[in-house]
């Protein structure tokens, strides 16, 4: 009789030498992986999801960035400013409000808050009040950055015009790609 065993492959998403592209196909499987991701690696794997869809992104310094640990440029004047936090808890206003201020002081045109967990009610209306005064701030919880981990994994993210880009933000697609993990699925 033949018989066949598989087993899952694990990473060291502690470490931030594991490579980027493997660190994201391991969360699309394992999503409650992302509270273990070095913050630093983790800071990667978001400016590498912005780069698969067309943007140039640039990592800052892990510490002293002046509240912003990405900065994007699509080809214009305007840069955008990414704060990423792998929260478990909610993020607070005062966040927020911190983000706002690097976005000016940096002088960023807008920003995308990113983290691993949800907003609280007022850290929402935070950054709706700063994109009504001129500094869009866009808000990604954990579901919506898992949703872009897997639209970063597709090759036709790279071919998406600018619209495509923005649409992102308000709808997502079925979407259809392999793993070479078990697919657990969060959300």
């Amino acid at each position: 009789m033949f018989g066949a065993y598989a087993q899952l492959k694990t990473l060291n998403v502690a470490d931030v030498q594991t490579p980027i592209a493997e660190v994201q196909q391991y969360l699309l499987a394992k999503y409650d992986e992302r509270f273990n991701v070095h913050p630093r690696l983790f800071e990667d794997v978001v400016a590498e999801v912005f780069r698969s869809c067309g943007y140039s992104a640039r990592v800052t310094a892990y510490s002293a960035d002046g509240g912003i640990d990405v900065v994007l440029d699509n080809g214009r004047a305007n840069t955008i400013g990414v704060q990423v936090k792998r929260y478990r808890n909610r993020i607070l206003v005062e966040e927020i409000r911190a983000f706002g201020g690097a976005l000016v002081l940096n002088g960023h045109t807008s920003g995308i808050f990113v983290t691993t967990s949800d907003y609280s009610r007022g850290s929402v209306n935070a950054a709706d009040g700063f994109s009504t005064r001129g500094v869009p701030i866009e808000l990604l919880d954990a579901e919506r950055l898992y949703d872009a981990l897997r639209i970063s994994r597709l090759s036709a993210c790279s071919e998406w015009d600018e619209r495509d880009w923005e649409d992102w933000f308000y709808e997502i697609r079925d979407l259809d790609d392999q793993m070479i993990y078990e697919d657990e699925g969060p959300f």
